[in-house]
């Protein structure tokens, strides 16, 4: 088998399982029959080793439904490269202010099984921010400049970058990026 019907077997068994947790969202191309379920933490480092886009983010909506996942995180960091130890906790991170920005409508939803997402990485990702909105926003320039960065081949050596609230790049933490390195990395409107 190659490499790329593997991906998609594999990709099919986790939409397949995701469905069985009530993600729904994601269409297949096979059906695959009793999708067995796996651990929580190997659930979490699967969904974010995907290649697919599409299914790396319904981690976000698996932890929106299932925030009890949320203590599998730390073991399923363990089984990631720093890369998508660091993508897993981009998702986490978009999950948990996702959850502060519609808390109402998903403890309704959820009921019984309701519980807060702790906030596990902000700090460390460099979120700032006084409201749910203005954190995700934070999160997703973050996103930007290191999706950017890694798409030019930079080599970003950093674990808290962050835009102030007036719109100007600055560095916080261990990092051999350089404040005009950034220049290249926005669009020419001077934003990421």
């Amino acid at each position: 088998m190659s490499t790329s019907q593997t991906s998609l077997q594999t990709e099919e068994q986790l939409v397949a399982e995701l469905e069985q947790l009530g993600v729904r969202y994601l269409s297949r191309r096979h059906h695959v029959e009793g999708a067995e379920a796996r651990p929580q933490h190997k659930l979490l480092a699967d969904l974010v080793r995907q290649p697919s886009s599409r299914v790396r983010t319904a981690l976000i909506a698996l932890l929106l439904a299932h925030p009890d996942y949320a203590a599998s995180i730390p073991a399923a960091i363990q089984d990631l490269t720093l890369s998508a130890a660091r993508t897993l906790k981009i998702l986490y991170t978009a999950a948990v202010h996702l959850q502060r920005q519609h808390a109402d409508r998903l403890q309704e939803f959820l009921g019984t099984n309701w519980r807060w997402l702790p906030d596990m990485f902000s700090d460390e990702l460099g979120v700032r921010g006084a409201t749910p909105l203005t954190r995700l926003q934070s999160l997703g320039r973050i996103h930007a400049v290191e999706r950017r960065a890694s798409q030019l081949g930079r080599n970003l050596k950093t674990r808290r970058i962050f835009c102030c609230d007036d719109g100007k790049w600055s560095k916080y933490g261990n990092s051999n990026i350089k404040l005009e390195d950034f220049a290249s990395l926005m669009d020419p409107g001077g934003t990421p």
